[in-house]
């Protein structure tokens, strides 16, 4: 045989032989490590998992106190956004109805209304039992489409009785009465009334009938007029 052929196999069953026990000698112990390493890395993984659950089944107990119900039917339209601080009363989502319109009216809770005049109609107010930067909140009913934050005007109606509605110019207080100035002749003569309620409008007063001709004048020629001098002298 060839000694060169001979010292070749040797040769080569020496290089070959050696590096395959060593890698499989490395593959196992890397084996081994990885295996350590990957479950180290899974149990803390289901304790996150686990407090999770916990704190899902927490949450969602929680919600079952608690349930929000629109007054009316329509699209949503939030007005805040993650992240955005929100003031008490302050709203954060609005409802435009697709077939129930109303008006939203706020108002002081030293008035005390029962209904508006909107568009020379009289609506009733329905109290929403709920406030707005200490105001208190009515719903009105109304058939007209409006946009959603638009703003009407409206009147109030607090007093809705028997009563003659008066300018506050033509009422003149003396000494803790109300006075009223009617004319007769060229003199005014100055007569007692009672204030049943007052706005911004007027007063609602009673003690002079619709066909009594008042006086409207400011508190100063009012006063002269109490004097008894001539109104053609005014």
């Amino acid at each position: 045989m060839d000694p060169s052929g001979i010292s070749s196999s040797q040769f080569s069953n020496r290089v070959v032989s050696s590096p395959i026990r060593t890698d499989a000698q490395n593959r196992e112990k890397s084996s081994v490590f990885l295996s350590s390493n990957t479950e180290n890395k899974i149990n803390p993984n289901r304790l996150n998992s686990k407090e999770l659950n916990e704190n899902k089944k927490s949450v969602e107990n929680e919600l079952t106190y608690t349930t929000i119900k629109a007054p009316i039917d329509g699209v949503i339209k939030s007005v805040a956004s993650i992240g955005d601080i929100s003031l008490p009363g302050r709203p954060l989502e609005f409802i435009s109805g697709n077939t129930d319109k109303y008006l939203l009216v706020r108002l002081p809770d030293d008035i005390k209304a029962g209904s508006i005049i909107y568009k020379d109609k009289k609506i009733n107010l329905i109290p929403l039992n709920t406030t707005f930067n200490g105001l208190i909140e009515y719903r009105a009913n109304i058939s007209e489409n409006l946009a959603v934050n638009q703003r009407v005007e409206i009147s109030v109606v607090v007093f809705d009785g028997d009563g003659i509605k008066l300018p506050y110019d033509a009422i003149l207080d003396r000494n803790g009465k109300s006075l009223v100035l009617i004319l007769k002749g060229d003199k005014a003569i100055a007569k007692k009334i009672h204030v049943i309620a007052e706005a911004q409008e007027g007063a609602a007063v009673s003690g002079v009938s619709s066909s009594d001709k008042i006086v409207v004048a400011k508190p100063d020629v009012l006063l002269k007029l109490l004097t008894g001098i001539s109104v053609k002298g005014i």
